[in-house]
């Protein structure tokens, strides 16, 4: 796989979330979750019509936006859902 290739990964059984099993997830609102994404905070991945969300920039950024307070918190939340 080349950096320019993200396609091997497609393979990848179970990669991509859905918008609303991120918001189920992360306890927000599916607003929430689209509004991260227009804003560029979250990155996204559209297949035609349908967005998703590949687990690893769900964690890239909550480790962005983590506080040291959260910081537990939010690891468990990432690691119970792998």
């Amino acid at each position: 796989m080349t950096q320019n290739n993200p396609l091997p990964d497609l393979q990848k059984a179970g990669q991509y979330l859905k918008v609303a099993e991120v918001a189920q997830m992360a306890q927000v609102s599916v607003s929430q979750v689209y509004a991260l994404i227009k804003n560029g905070s979250l990155r996204a991945v559209k297949f035609g019509a349908a967005i998703r969300i590949r687990k690893e920039d769900i964690e890239e950024y909550v480790r962005l936006h983590q506080t040291d307070k959260d910081m537990h918190s939010h690891a468990n939340l990432i690691i119970e859902h792998r």
